[in-house]
């Protein structure tokens, strides 16, 4: 077979961007233009008859590379992510993922933007000024002429399936790139250089019965799998006797889907080869201690949207928008079935179809709420009666314990110590979404559907929704001499998430690992400590009063450390150097990088020796907090 040779670019630059920021592209366009490059724009370039996504889609196979203005807008847009990654991904294959792609930071922040590697290669932002905007143009147009072959000509890495059969995403799979990235970035933190944490990363994507954890974990494999050479180990709990080897080399993906139990078992089925990824798919929030956790939540209306500009006009699709996703809350799959009925019958007849078309849709849910209902208890299942009742409104704990003691006949201090562990169960089921300290349950509108169609005992439903009405119709007066009713356990318990959650936040931002010599940025590293102070002050805020305790001769206190993490070590360094360091930035020419103008600064070598002292402040509240979680994980080693 012959092989064809390459052919040059058609165009120099794709130019990517949301609507939003259209008069900002407009001008970027005609200055690469009077650069001398191509610019491929889709408002420019795209015929009138034209499908504008193969049009866009083969116009940036075309370009050497895509220049794109990453404004929070941008960022959102599943289209523009698509546009985007597709260029990342060519760099990748090519060795060098940000080796096709440059972008324009709107924003003097960097949290919308995504990867996190991309912050450390931004362009400066277009400034008023033409000669400002000529400089930029430049910068573009060297990175443009080093390549003489198409993006769509690099050959994209797939996936290497060690044991078993792919795992493949549903066809509707939609969006949900904010979480693609987030994933990448967490499963690479060494692409950051602020980041370098002394163990493998462990991912750990938990949320509710249905949410798309599975779905979402095998579109990142899909897509981003050919980044680990070594391969990629999907080991299912629930189906698979024991877990298969684990990657023979540090640059596998290690997947464990319906991870289910106590922390410490899921512990033994970590890969064990240094530095392989592991990424834990969980219904039960309280996995979340395991690494760095995020909550896997519905499709945002974004998404949503451009799941139905699949099979609706874009019209329609923002008419019907809101009410879809309220009425198929907590449910992807339910939003794909009824954009399929849009498509088939038309969007007023599906939305008059709505309420049965919805539960139509979620018999595969109802499926796999067999074996979770089938093991939930009677108590468990009154809970799940009252919420049901309740739907969409949230049921605070006492409430809980108030239906059911009338139920029971007993009393509130009777039953809260049963609805709360009964509600612990529900959590681990994947049943019941939030943080398992909330003060309020709720179930998804999609849950509580599927849940009201499973339910064994109708007539005791409906009792018990009598019930659930009068109560939340009564406005709760507690007698002033009501005793505690969670025991001490709890709230030390909820002491000790806390303490964990900040604990790894410290060892693994710029207060657990030095800034090493000549590298780094001074500006990501005021941005981890903002961050790492609205995490600490978050936190701090969301305990009960009983759980953010002081600090004692004896023992030391989340409460106390709180405070002192925010206002002895991170506030003071945040108010004066973030001015600082603004003020020099702002005179930043447009032809010199952000990383090369922080280290002409007078004050670059002050600034890191005092992150340098900091990190000794933190590194001791660190030491403290441990001593709370009982985990010394990542602390310095001090016995040499």
């Amino acid at each position: 077979m012959t092989t064809m040779p390459p052919h040059r670019p058609r165009w120099d630059v794709f130019l990517s961007h949301s609507h939003t920021d259209e008069a900002m592209a407009i001008r970027l366009a005609e200055a690469l233009r009077t650069c001398g490059l191509r610019v491929f724009r889709a408002a420019d370039d795209v015929d009138t008859f034209s499908s504008i996504s193969s049009a866009v889609l083969q116009g940036l196979a075309d370009s050497s590379i895509l220049v794109a203005y990453y404004s929070p807008d941008y960022a959102t847009r599943p289209a523009c992510q698509h546009e985007f990654a597709t260029a990342y991904l060519a760099g990748q294959a090519e060795g060098d993922p940000l080796g096709r792609v440059l972008a324009i930071n709107s924003e003097r922040t960097f949290a919308h933007i995504e990867p996190r590697q991309l912050r450390d290669a931004l362009l400066p932002t277009p400034p008023v000024s033409a000669a400002g905007m000529a400089a930029v143009a430049e910068a573009i147009a060297a990175k443009a002429k080093g390549h003489t072959r198409r993006i769509g000509e690099a050959q994209l890495r797939q996936p290497i399936w060690v044991n078993g059969s792919p795992v493949h995403p549903p066809a509707e799979f939609t969006g949900r790139w904010a979480q693609l990235w987030w994933l990448h970035s967490a499963l690479h933190p060494d692409l950051s250089p602020l980041t370098s944490p002394p163990t493998p990363p462990i991912v750990v994507l938990h949320g509710t019965l249905g949410i798309g954890k599975t779905a979402l974990a095998a579109e990142y494999v899909r897509r981003f799998g050919g980044s680990f050479p070594a391969g990629v180990v999907w080991y299912d709990q629930r189906e698979q006797a024991g877990p298969p080897a684990n990657p023979n080399e540090g640059s596998g993906l290690y997947v464990i889907d319906n991870a289910s139990g106590d922390p410490d078992t899921i512990r033994h089925c970590l890969p064990t080869a240094p530095g392989a990824r592991c990424l834990v798919l969980a219904r039960d929030p309280r996995l979340a201690e395991l690494g760095n956790a995020h909550e896997l939540t519905d499709l945002s209306k974004p998404d949503t949207q451009y799941l139905f500009r699949r099979h609706i006009s874009a019209g329609e699709a923002g008419h019907a928008v809101d009410q879809v996703r309220t009425a198929t809350d907590g449910s992807p799959h339910a939003k794909a079935r009824f954009a399929s009925l849009a498509d088939e019958h038309g969007l007023d007849a599906a939305l008059h179809r709505l309420p049965t078309s919805t539960v139509d849709a979620l018999g595969h849910l109802q499926q796999r709420l067999e074996q979770p209902l089938r093991t939930t208890d009677d108590y468990g299942w009154d809970i799940l009666r009252v919420l049901v009742a309740a739907s969409p409104a949230t049921v605070s704990i006492p409430r809980l314990a108030d239906i059911l003691a009338t139920v029971r006949r007993s009393d509130r201090v009777t039953e809260i110590a049963p609805v709360q562990r009964a509600v612990l169960t529900l959590f681990g089921s994947g049943l019941l979404s939030g943080t398992v300290d909330a003060a309020s349950v709720a179930l998804s509108a999609a849950l509580r559907l599927a849940i009201q169609r499973l339910d064994p005992d109708q007539a005791r439903a409906e009792h018990l929704r009598s019930l659930t009405m009068h109560t939340l119709t009564v406005r709760e007066i507690d007698p002033p001499s009501l005793p505690a009713t969670r025991p001490r356990q709890f709230y030390d318990d909820e002491e000790r998430r806390a303490a964990h959650r900040v604990q790894t936040e410290l060892l693994n931002r710029i207060t657990g690992h030095p800034l090493p010599p000549g590298e780094g940025s001074l500006r990501e590293a005021i941005s981890s400590l903002h961050t790492l102070l609205q995490i600490t002050r978050t936190t701090r805020a969301s305990l009960h009063p009983a759980a953010a305790r002081a600090s004692t001769t004896t023992r030391p206190g989340f409460g106390t450390l709180a405070e002192r993490l925010v206002n002895d070590v991170l506030r003071g360094t945040l108010t004066h150097w973030h001015n600082e360091l603004s003020a020099h930035e702002d005179q930043r020419p447009a032809h010199i990088s952000r990383i090369e103008h922080e280290r002409a600064w007078e004050q670059h070598d002050d600034l890191r020796d005092e992150l340098a002292a900091l990190r000794t402040h933190a590194l001791d509240i660190a030491t403290e907090l441990s001593i709370i979680t009982g985990n010394p994980l990542g602390l310095p080693d001090t016995t040499t």
